[in-house]
């Protein structure tokens, strides 16, 4: 009588410790599980914020070719207008040398079509930049938002708790293995090959959890149970900083498109300078045909024209990267024009058979410039 009334107290009490320690391990599975929807919402918030931030990383990759534009845009009408205002009222004396108004004629002629295309070259471009811009939003480059599968898989019910080992339930904390070991022992189902990509899930992404970790073995759990395994390879997650920016997939797929813009931005720079220049070597043709010809001022004339070409080295400076010899032969190319068209203009101005034929025979030379 005695045995038995002790060995129903000792499952008495085995019964009751038994249930402790399974309220224990449950109430413990709950939580866990609960910071670990928490931590999935919370992923999805950063996942959407990374991506909001690459979206705005497409529009600032645009929009610096975009203010560009507008300003190569304003830049070249402006010009323009002085072109045309130079064509229209800089009416050269009716003595000036007719080779002289030929060789402004053909400058400003020039400068016209050069700056023509320069704006319509900046215009193409800024479209063009635009287009694909709305083409990477809009198709590339979207924000992740959670399907309705990936919003249930975050979801746990109590009923879980029972696809854990039993090892699991009633493990007395402090003497028993952790959770970690039983989990990690008892994680042997063959690995299953991933089919997804950056674009999407793969099917493996809707299994249930401890399969889920499971396809993974080489991968350390990122729960006590088991049931997770790291996300550590989430593409939108980690902050990327120098060098490892211009390996994300949105700044590679931003340089491609860019080829489509980037020469016509080129070629619109190019012609705006073509353009200018040739609008400048026009002015000291003006110059040397009013200050020259008609004033007789050719200290005057010689000064003006003298700032108009160090204004094209500026220019040129600014535009070119040259080396030390190609930046001394392009400034001599660039004074040989307006230097010869000065001295022709002189020996014309000199009004003598001899200095007309020397000018007739310099003026040839000042339009080699024009190349």
């Amino acid at each position: 009588m005695v045995v038995v009334m002790a060995s129903a107290i000792a499952a008495a009490a085995s019964a009751s410790a038994g249930k402790g320690v399974f309220k224990y391990n449950r109430d413990n599975f709950l939580e866990d599980r609960t910071q670990r929807m928490r931590k999935e919402f919370a992923e999805r918030r950063f996942r959407v914020t990374q991506s909001s931030l690459w979206r705005e990383d497409v529009r600032h990759f645009v929009s610096l070719t975009e203010r560009k534009m507008s300003i190569y845009l304003l830049v070249g009408v402006l010009l323009l207008s002085f072109n045309v205002n130079l064509w229209v009222e800089g009416r050269l004396p009716e003595e000036t040398p007719e080779w002289l108004t030929m060789g402004m004629q053909i400058a400003i002629a020039v400068s016209f079509l050069f700056l023509l295309l320069s704006v319509w070259l900046a215009m193409h471009a800024a479209v063009a930049a635009q287009a694909y811009q709305t083409r990477v939003l809009t198709q590339l480059v979207r924000l992740p938002i959670p399907s309705w599968e990936e919003l249930e898989s975050c979801r746990t019910a109590g009923s879980d708790f029972e696809r854990v080992e039993p090892q699991q339930m009633f493990r007395v904390p402090f003497v028993s293995k952790k959770q970690e070991e039983i989990a990690a022992r008892h994680a042997q189902l063959p690995r299953i090959e991933e089919g997804g990509d950056e674009h999407g899930p793969s099917a493996a992404d809707f299994l249930d959890e401890r399969q889920q970790q499971a396809a993974h073995p080489d991968e350390p759990a990122a729960d006590p149970w088991g049931l997770e395994r790291s996300g550590a390879d989430t593409y939108e997650l980690g902050a990327h900083y120098g060098e490892s920016v211009a390996r994300l997939r949105h700044i590679k797929l931003m340089r491609q498109a860019a080829v489509y813009w980037q020469t016509y931005d080129a070629f619109a720079r190019v012609s705006m300078s073509v353009g200018t220049n040739q609008l400048l070597l026009a002015m000291s043709y003006y110059i040397l045909g009013y200050a020259l010809t008609q004033v007789r001022a050719p200290i005057a004339a010689w000064a003006g024209v003298s700032i108009l070409v160090f204004a094209t080295f500026l220019l040129a400076q600014v535009d070119l990267t040259l080396s030390l010899w190609e930046k001394h032969l392009f400034h001599i190319c660039l004074a040989f024009g307006p230097v010869v068209a000065s001295l022709a203009v002189y020996r014309w101005s000199q009004h003598s058979v001899f200095a007309e034929q020397v000018a007739d025979l310099l003026a040839p030379l000042a339009f080699i410039s024009h190349g």
